[in-house]
């Protein structure tokens, strides 16, 4: 079903245009609308098509057809849109002159929408012809809607149009989520439509966070007698901006779209003339201040016909002053009875546990499988998996074989390379990762690198100096300067260096050019699944073979992560236990994605027995390892979601192995168009659960964490990854090139190239005409060297863009290459939606980019750029702005209002010409923040943060003019409810009170405070305080005391270069759940406190540039045996 996953990305990306550009269509919005009614219909034809195509080539072709008329739309009606913004920006003269050119282009779409029409027409018949032969004219095809009044069902892949989203109640299940409100919500209609009060009233519904006003207010405003009252209706939240709220409600109570370039005051005219002598009704929710209230009112007609506004609100002063000459609806809490019953109908419909009457079944241990613990600090940053524990499960025997044969000091010759192989799938790499996180490899070996084979040799070199030498690497170095560097390194060292997934034997050869052949007992492992690579890299290549039936079938039960009440027959377990280890071949790759797609399904023998009794199971006998291997990963992909399909394909893109920043990830597939449209989710929380779910089938790995436990970095497992590459390819979703030689022999694709990935040289790239025709997306990895910048990238895109005189691209993605040539007239890339410059060492931006209308992000970290456009400013759906202590000239007052959907504002510089008041203040919706500050006075900055209610991450730094830490200005930060991480770097007068801290804050780091006072008596009360990092000269006092039962949540502590700490004290009780604990640079403190080596958690003490002998006393306290490692001080 992978063309059925691109229907519904083309589907989304219409219904997303005839939101926004309703005024270009004009016309033509007819045919555009039948069209994607019309694909909506195929899907049904489409589903069947593809279960049967791998079996019958008429089928296989009759879908590729189909797929071709899928991409002709979307390329049809995109390039119309921008031919026409483009004939939009030229001046009068210029435009008149292509006003023939405008219309013709408008009958040139509604003739070329017709004919598309047709064509699926055709394919339609003919697939219903086919079918009705295949069943002798006795089965019927199947059931397709006729009707273009397709419900909201219908919208369920390709997102709701802002119509939609606002008018429905977006209550999955309305009837489960009234218990409790019936009595409610009849003397809250009743009030609404009493006509006895005929001029335009105002109701509210008051109650606490969290009590149901908002599901009460829609279950109300979506009953049949409000739809049968009220000639119009319009559903908003008080928490957009009022020019949103205006076009929104015009868009839900006109029945059409409005342009977005419109102003307040035209948005306000328009409202007034619209809602003339109509009844209307506007449900205002979750209002906080009384001025969004007023200006609502104001633009509203004041008819007397009784018209009606109803909000919700937890503010019982806005309540009451919203209309003071009636009560405010006061919602009380649920009666017991109400609120069980509410809570049995949720717990139902998880399918995790089984009701009787009105009981609940729950074993004593069945969450406990759920329950995500977190890795530790040391999982979190080596290439374990998380599940290190499950995931090594009949690998043991394997694991101290090896161990012994790498730590063997009888051979202490040349470098060794010890090889395992294996089938795909078989285990190889988790096996080579236990080794080397095992205490006996890391006492063995002074230092260890891992990498991966299909990374290019220069990001090799680089990954290994950086692990062996505890420091980063200039990214600008060059190959040779990193191999002279690499023998320097590690020269006199016994090392280990571990290759993963070798393909060919030039790899090998290529790396021991670069490390020193020492007579130390260092050792190179490496794992394939070539046996020729094997052989000559090792003459006595370690086998590795399938699991036993007992250890696949232990691995199965951890990873389909079963509740405890599960009910099996003894009958049924047998048989399903016979059927999945015949399935898996004892490959452990295959095991994990079965258990992962089988822990989506009801625990029971019915829904396991469909996927396992799957037709595709019987199509050949006596199979390879390698074919039922392919086939467990074909069922998982079908049974994804359709919109998680193109996201998991996306993944083919990026370089084999590599470790995908999540940052960038979850951005590109947003602007993708790939995220559905919720309207009680922003697209950042619906994004962050795609990835959640795809982890959760074991599909994508979380490979490493950031300090509060969300994913930092991800990746496709490499046995995966090539399968689903070629899948992408087949279906022109995408296409990687890697050599000048792929120029050469690769044909043009029928379907054309719509994302590529640049992995060689882009060289000769351009001079594939068609490469550019189609092009949505352009992602490259090709990391140049310092004195090489990419100039091909600037000819690459004049190409794309003076095709057309505009480009169709969403997305350019040059992360890591460097200095690209940019040319002047990027803004000409209308529709682009990602821009990612980060480490491209980039100067300046063309002056254009502030022209790019949907620019979504902007990311310019890590470059030399020190100022961006003015234009910056203009951009209104620019939700991620990402730079290098930046700072933005802005245009006072007259812009204060853009940027309202920014979401993240990363790498901000302020001062005295960035101004707060009509400035930054009008920012108001940031999730995260990091500004560096030099500032007299930082009042204005201090008010403005205060205000960001949605902030989740806030860095603050306060400079002099010569760049040195400062005063840093804090004031109290608990109005910041969702704040959960804060850094602060500057000089602090004190230290906040605990009621100063945000409520729920988690990880806290503090860098160069110059605290007099001990910080712990205060930091130990936060409630919720998971990780704690005190760095440079944060406290400068000699003694420090954690008090008796304090930091009850912390987990990981680090104390580095307090100059002046002399003793460390923790009292009984305090620190219980302590895993982790760094401490660097402390040279005056004599020892680790008594009671915190006995603490029962603690898995992890790492003691860098410490004073002689620190490290050995601890050793001989030590008696639980901590892990413990000493560690140079990083260059």
């Amino acid at each position: 079903m992978d063309v059925e996953a691109v229907v519904s990305v083309v589907i989304r990306k219409l219904t997303d245009l005839l939101i926004q550009e309703s005024i270009i269509f004009h016309k033509a919005t007819d045919e555009v609308e039948l069209i994607r009614i019309s694909l909506r219909k195929m899907r049904n034809f489409l589903i069947d098509a593809e279960d049967k195509k791998e079996r019958d080539d008429e089928i296989k072709k009759w879908v590729k057809e189909f797929l071709a008329v899928v991409y002709k739309v979307e390329d049809a009606i995109e390039t119309f849109v921008l031919w026409r913004m483009h004939i939009r920006r030229m001046g009068f003269s210029r435009r008149h002159f292509f006003i023939h050119e405008k219309l013709k282009a408008g009958t040139d779409l509604r003739n070329e929408m017709k004919e598309i029409k047709k064509k699926i027409k055709e394919l339609r018949d003919n697939w219903k012809e086919r079918v009705q032969k295949s069943h002798h004219g006795d089965a019927p095809c199947p059931r397709i809607e006729e009707s273009s009044n397709v419900g909201l069902s219908s919208y369920q892949d390709e997102g709701l149009t802002q119509n939609q989203q606002a008018s429905s109640s977006y209550s999955v299940d309305e009837e489960s989520n009234i218990i409790g409100f019936r009595e409610d919500k009849r003397k809250l209609v009743s009030r609404l439509t009493d006509t006895f009060y005929r001029r335009r009233d105002v109701i509210s519904i008051v109650g606490a966070v969290g009590s149901g006003k908002s599901t009460l207010a829609r279950g109300i405003y979506n009953s049949s007698k409000i739809k049968g009252h009220f000639d119009c209706r319009a559903w908003v939240s008080a928490s957009g901006n009022l020019t949103d709220v205006f076009r929104s409600i015009l868009e839900q109570t006109g029945n059409s779209t409005v342009d977005k370039e419109s102003t307040r005051e035209e948005l306000v005219k328009k409202l007034r003339e619209n809602l003339k002598k109509k009844r209307y009704l506007v449900v205002l929710d979750d209002v906080r201040r009384l001025d969004v209230l007023k200006d609502l009112r104001d633009a509203l007609p004041k008819e007397t016909n009784s018209s009606r506004v109803l909000l919700t609100t937890s503010n019982d002063d806005v309540a009451t002053l919203a209309n003071p000459r009636r009560s405010p609806y006061q919602l009380k809490p649920l009666k017991d009875e109400d609120a069980w019953n509410l809570f049995l109908k949720k717990v139902k419909d998880t399918g995790l546990f089984h009701i009787h009457g009105n009981a609940l079944d729950l074993g004593t241990d069945a969450l406990s499988s759920y329950q995500d613990k977190g890795p530790t600090q040391n999982q979190q940053n080596n290439p374990s998996s998380v599940d290190d524990e499950s995931e090594f499960i009949g690998f043991r025997e394997h694991n101290r074989r090896l161990v012994n044969r790498l730590t063997n000091t009888s051979y202490r010759h040349n470098l060794d390379v010890i090889s395992i192989v294996g089938e795909v799938g078989s285990g190889k790499t988790t096996l080579a990762k236990g080794i080397y996180n095992s205490s006996e490899i890391k006492r063995h070996f002074n230092t260890c690198a891992w990498v991966s084979a299909s990374e290019n040799l220069t990001d090799v070199f680089r990954s290994i100096l950086e692990q062996t030498d505890n420091s980063t690497v200039d990214k600008e170095s060059t190959q040779e300067e990193l191999a002279k560097k690499l023998r320097e390194n590690l020269q006199n060292k016994r090392y280990l260096v571990v290759l993963d997934d070798v393909q060919t034997r030039d790899v090998l050869r290529n790396l021991r050019g670069a490390l020193p052949e020492e007579s130390k007992g260092c050792r190179v492992l490496l794992t394939t699944s070539n046996e020729d690579a094997a052989k000559n890299a090792d003459q006595r290549p370690y086998q590795l073979k399938p699991l036993k039936d007992e250890d696949a079938w232990n691995l199965f039960m951890k990873k389909v992560r079963l509740p405890d009440n599960v009910e099996f027959s003894y009958a049924e377990i047998v048989e399903l236990k016979e059927k999945i280890i015949n399935r898996c071949k004892g490959l452990p790759l295959a095991i994990v994605v079965l258990g992962g797609s089988l822990s989506t399904k009801s625990a029971s023998y019915q829904e396991w027995s469909k996927v396992l009794d799957h037709p595709s199971w019987q199509l050949e006998g006596n199979e390879s390892n390698d074919v039922q291997f392919s086939k467990i990963l074909a069922l998982s992909y079908y049974d994804l979601p359709f919109h998680l399909r193109p996201c998991l394909l996306y993944f083919g893109l990026f370089p084999k192995e590599k470790k995908i920043p999540v940052r960038r990830l979850l951005r590109l597939w947003l602007a993708e168009g790939f995220v559905k449209q919720s309207p009680a989710m922003t697209p950042e929380d619906m994004v962050e659960s795609y990835l959640e779910e795809l982890v959760n089938r074991n599909m994508i790995q979380i490979k490493t964490r950031r300090k509060d436990g969300s994913p930092k970095t991800c990746l496709m497992p490499g046995a995966l990854h090539d399968i689903f590459l070629s899948k992408a390819e087949a279906i022109g979703l995408l296409h990687t090139h890697r050599t000048i030689l792929d120029n050469e022999t690769a044909a043009s694709p029928k379907l054309g190239f719509r994302r590529v990935a640049e992995h060689g040289n882009i060289k000769g790239f351009q001079r594939k005409k068609l490469y550019g025709k189609h092009l949505r997306s352009y992602l490259s990895f090709n990391i140049q060297t310092k004195d090489m910048p990419a100039k091909e990238i600037g000819s690459f895109l004049n190409e794309v863009i003076d095709r057309r005189g505009f480009g169709l691209l969403r997305v350019l993605d040059l992360e890591g290459v460097y200095k690209p040539k940019l040319p002047e007239n990027l803004g000409k890339l209308y529709h682009l939606r990602y821009l990612g410059l980060r480490w491209t060492f980039l100067d300046t931006l063309p002056r254009s980019v502030g022209k790019l209308p949907y620019l979504e992000t902007l990311d310019v970290k890590h470059t030399y750029m020190s100022s961006l456009p003015k234009s910056i400013w203009k951009m209104k759906h620019l939700r991620h702005l990402c730079l290098n202590e930046i700072r933005l000239d802005m245009f006072v007052q007259k812009h204060h209002r853009s940027l309202t959907q920014l979401q993240t504002l990363w790498g901000l510089f302020v001062d005295k010409r960035s101004p707060v008041k009509n400035g930054l203040n009008g920012i108001i919706n940031l999730r995260k923040l990091g500004l560096t500050y030099h500032l007299e006075s930082a009042q204005e900055l201090n008010e403005w943060i205060a205000r960001l209610a949605s902030l989740q991450s806030l860095r603050l730094r306060s400079k002099d003019g010569s760049g040195r830490p400062s005063k840093l200005e804090l004031k109290p930060l608990s109005s910041l409810e969702n704040l959960t991480n804060l850094y602060l770097l500057g000089n602090l007068q004190k230290l906040p009170e605990r009621y100063e801290f945000p409520p729920k804050l988690t990880v806290l780091t503090l860098s160069i405070s110059k605290l007099e006072k001990d910080p712990m008596p205060i930091l130990a009360q936060l409630p919720c305080l998971s990780v704690l990092r005190l760095l440079a000269n944060s406290y400068t006092g000699k003694e420090m005391e954690c008090p008796s039962e304090g930091f009850t949540a912390l987990r990981i502590l680090k104390l580095w270069m307090l100059k002046e700490l002399e003793k460390w004290t923790v009292e009984e009780g305090a620190m219980q759940n302590l895993r982790d604990l760094e401490i660097r640079s402390c040279h005056e403190l004599k020892e680790l406190p008594n009671k915190l080596l006995n603490l029962s958690n603690i898995q992890e003490i790492i003691l860098t540039d410490m004073p002689e002998g620190f490290a050995d006393n601890v050793r001989v306290n030590d008696h639980k045996k901590k892990i413990i490692s000493t560690r140079k001080s990083p260059v």
